[in-house]
């Protein structure tokens, strides 16, 4: 069986036929959107054409210097705790591969909810106890080889996991809360997208 490494091809008004990951993460992006600065714009309820959010940067009073990017919001699945190996908990699960994702989709937002790291500060987000952890992944990044070389399983799979744990690998380290990539332009060209992953990957 050959695998399926292209996004999906985008066409107007075309239903992506997802079974979605809640609305509640969406309703999560656009409020944390929204603190952030941002314009947020939503297809009317109840579409699903692949596209969750049109998000536009206030960088500027000129319209001409405004950048608009395409959104696909999905959150994560806590594995089954019976289920972990050794130094893989706590793991999440993205049910996201690429086919799902249109090729007009600029940017991949990846919710892990109401993780909970007890007393424990956690290594990535400096925070101990119940947290929201946002990843903000551009689509070439997303498909890029070496963010599957990083977390094992290719983002062309069905799913794939992260360990919020253990230290972040790029691009997720440089991903995690990275809401000002909605202010810069070119997110997906070459020199944007090297920049996510270290000189020696």
């Amino acid at each position: 069986m050959t695998a399926t490494t292209s996004f999906k091809e985008a066409r107007l008004g075309k239903n992506s036929k997802s079974q979605g990951t809640g609305s509640k993460a969406e309703l999560l992006f656009f409020e944390q959107a929204e603190k952030h600065g941002f314009e947020v714009m939503s297809p009317a309820y109840g579409s699903d054409t692949g596209i969750d959010f049109q998000v536009t940067s206030k960088t500027s009073s000129d319209p001409k210097k405004r950048r608009t990017y395409n959104v696909q919001v999905t959150s994560c699945t806590e594995n089954d705790p019976g289920c972990y190996g050794d130094g893989t908990s706590p793991s999440w699960r993205v049910a996201k591969p690429i086919e799902k994702i249109r090729e007009d989709v600029d940017i991949i937002a990846i919710l892990i909810r109401n993780y909970n790291s007890g007393e424990e500060t956690n290594i990535n987000t400096g925070i101990a106890g119940k947290q929201d952890i946002w990843f903000i992944i551009p689509r070439e990044v997303y498909g890029d080889e070496r963010m599957w070389k990083n977390y094992g399983r290719k983002t062309f799979n069905s799913n794939w996991c992260i360990n919020i744990k253990k230290a972040l690998l790029p691009p997720l380290d440089m991903a995690r809360e990275a809401w000002a990539l909605f202010r810069r332009p070119n997110i997906n060209g070459k020199s944007s997208v090297n920049g996510f992953f270290s000189e020696t990957d």
